[in-house]
């Protein structure tokens, strides 16, 4: 997003992560699933996980070919029942971002950052400048059914004094068969999913 002096430090990067699959169907080897194949499935199923280490990006072939003058101008609301981008369905192009509070910020200044996230993401969704300081790099796109999703990580809540309302499904998985994860760069408090039909569109937000 391009917004400026928000309390949180730069998103997390993916730790490497290889993984051995068997000829037939994408399956790891062993007996365990993978991480990697249950983030897929949940993606395919349209689930929505509350908490994601580091930034993922996603890819999905059309269903159908799409009229040209039609193209990009798919709008989502963003004051809507639930969150956008939790019932609609899958995106073209998409990323997972995660991101942790600064050092000394609590509930008021992650409050006052989830109103500015909310402020830019209405107006991105809308298919407008983010802000004056935005590059415009991807306005002649529209808004391209671009979705952006608030999610928090297990961390969020003791960073916010909120450790009572923390879910129990946001308890810490536990280890896949396949994990080469990097715990310095995994986890974090603030999460994002962005997800749009225009790739430039995507990466934008």
């Amino acid at each position: 997003m391009a917004e400026q002096s928000i309390p949180v430090a730069g998103p997390e990067e993916s730790g490497s992560v290889e993984e051995s699959t068997s000829a037939a169907g994408g399956v790891p080897a062993g007996s365990g699933i993978s991480r990697r194949a249950l983030l897929g499935t949940a993606g395919a199923t349209g689930l929505v996980l509350g908490a994601a280490g580091g930034a993922v990006g996603y890819a999905s072939a059309p269903a159908a070919a799409t009229p040209l003058t039609s193209v990009g101008s798919t709008e989502v609301m963003f004051h809507v029942k639930h969150q956008p981008g939790i019932t609609e369905g899958l995106q073209a192009r998409g990323h997972l971002v995660a991101f942790d509070l600064t050092a000394g910020a609590g509930r008021k200044e992650a409050a006052a950052l989830l109103r500015r996230w909310s402020q830019t993401a209405r107006r991105l969704m809308a298919g407008e400048a983010s802000g004056s300081d935005d590059t415009d790099v991807a306005r002649d796109a529209g808004p391209s059914s671009l979705t952006l999703t608030f999610g928090f990580g297990h961390s969020f809540f003791a960073r916010t004094g909120l450790e009572k309302q923390r879910p129990v499904a946001l308890d810490p998985l536990p280890d896949f068969s396949s994990d080469q994860l990097d715990r310095s760069r995994s986890n974090g408090d603030l999460w994002v999913q962005i997800g749009a039909d225009d790739a430039l569109v995507a990466f934008h937000a």
